[in-house]
């Protein structure tokens, strides 16, 4: 996918365009977010190999049906095809030691799945824990609180709700009609409106932008967030006579935030225009407003 980055990219200063930055618009070696739900809690790993453990942190944050369902689903080693009606999870009554049988790789795998599990007088359907019916009900809270992947940290993903068109272009499975109803739909600041905040990735399906498959192609690639952030830090007398710029990443994805990069970027001068920067006067004064009148002594 052809990538232009604009032309202003290395410093903001429409009188400096014309400047090429090439790929370096589009990387970064410090992109991460941390593995934690809405509330700044870790996600429940829900590959852990104790299953008891599991049982009881599902519990805390999703119905019987659910915890049971996950349970039951690792120590499946397949799916049932059978489409008649089965019983609910949570009516199986559960037997920890059985060892798990297979892994998740990602969370909406689990979704429309019919399990065949051994009950006492023979086989047993269960019905599906996730119905593709009522996915918009449930897929943010499961997304917020679970995670096929225990890691503290996820790096790299691209966040659908500020990338511009030509990253967006690049995750894969997308076309230029999601990308069209992505921009079109989003919500870059949630802070502007936190109504309309979209908490995670699974706006894309409740909007019907992308159907079930489409998402789960493109989940591993794509995030609503991150918490790296990088800044520059401007001082400047306004005759421009002087100033001093750095380049700062600021990582939060630990308990205290740490300082990945500092770079003293003052040799390449101020790099924004004044007017981009803002001025106000000694009397309080901005250019191209009446001064404003001191008091008198």
């Amino acid at each position: 996918q052809a990538m232009t980055p604009p032309a202003t990219a290395m410093t903001g200063d429409p009188a400096m365009a014309g400047i090429e930055r090439g790929w370096a618009s589009f990387l970064t070696l410090y992109s991460q977010e941390a593995n934690l739900n809405a509330a700044g809690e870790p996600r429940i790993d829900v590959n852990s190999e104790d299953l008891e453990t599991l049982h009881q942190d599902l519990q805390s944050k999703f119905s019987l049906d659910v915890a049971n369902f996950i349970i039951l689903y690792r120590q499946s080693e397949s799916n049932s095809s059978e489409t008649e009606n089965g019983v609910p999870a949570a009516t199986i009554e559960m037997d920890f030691t059985l060892p798990p049988s297979r892994s998740i790789t990602q969370l909406l795998e689990l979704v429309e799945i019919r399990l065949e599990v051994e009950g006492l007088e023979g086989p047993v359907l269960v019905n599906p824990a996730f119905p593709l019916n009522s996915l918009g009900a449930y897929v943010d809270n499961l997304m917020d609180n679970a995670a096929a992947n225990s890691n503290p940290t996820i790096p790299g993903r691209i966040n659908i709700n500020q990338a511009p068109r030509s990253l967006l272009m690049g995750i894969p499975g997308i076309t230029e009609e999601i990308v069209d109803r992505i921009i079109q739909e989003r919500i870059p600041d949630p802070a502007e409106d936190v109504s309309k905040m979209q908490p995670t990735e699974a706006w894309l399906l409740k909007n019907l932008i992308v159907d079930l498959d489409e998402f789960r192609q493109m989940l591993p690639f794509i995030c609503v967030g991150g918490d790296v952030f990088r800044t520059q830090v401007i001082g400047y007398f306004e005759d421009g006579a002087a100033s001093s710029r750095v380049e700062v990443v600021i990582d939060r994805t630990t308990a205290t935030p740490r300082i990945r990069l500092w770079r003293d970027l003052s040799h390449l001068g101020r790099g924004y225009s004044l007017e981009m920067l803002g001025l106000q006067y000694i009397d309080g004064s901005v250019p191209g407003q009446a001064p404003m009148s001191l008091p008198t002594p």
